[in-house]
């Protein structure tokens, strides 16, 4: 029986174990009093996952599309809204205080860390 494609996607980013550990993470800090750099966590793994979503589901639909399509103008299109959307997303943290900020580009940070984290791993025993 074949997985539904959502499955594919929470593997393909580690999307479990991040959520798991964002979710500790906003937990002790809203533990510790600091309920803006809580809402940055939450804010910024919401950003990634929908990012992760938004690249998922273009990757998916550029390998669908015919060759002799415009595939490159599509891929140029969707990388600039996906950049756009993530600035726009990222102005209006901004406009919820500096904590929230601070706390959205440090768990956007953490998310690409996380995702790469086996690739940095296996260069690491690699030398």
């Amino acid at each position: 029986m074949k997985r539904p494609a959502r499955w594919d996607f929470i593997h393909v980013f580690r999307l479990r174990g991040l959520v798991i550990a964002t979710a500790a993470v906003g937990i002790a800090l809203i533990l510790a009093g600091q309920g803006g750099y809580a809402l940055g966590v939450t804010l910024g793994t919401g950003l990634f996952v929908l990012n992760a979503l938004f690249l998922y589901e273009g990757g998916r639909s550029l390998l669908r599309s015919p060759a002799g399509s415009k595939v490159r103008v599509i891929a140029a299109a969707s990388s600039a809204g996906r950049l756009l959307f993530l600035g726009m997303a990222l102005a209006f943290a901004a406009q919820l205080g500096r904590a929230v900020l601070i706390g959205s580009c440090v768990a956007i940070l953490a998310a690409q860390l996380h995702l790469h984290l086996p690739i940095i791993r296996r260069r690491a025993t690699a030398r």
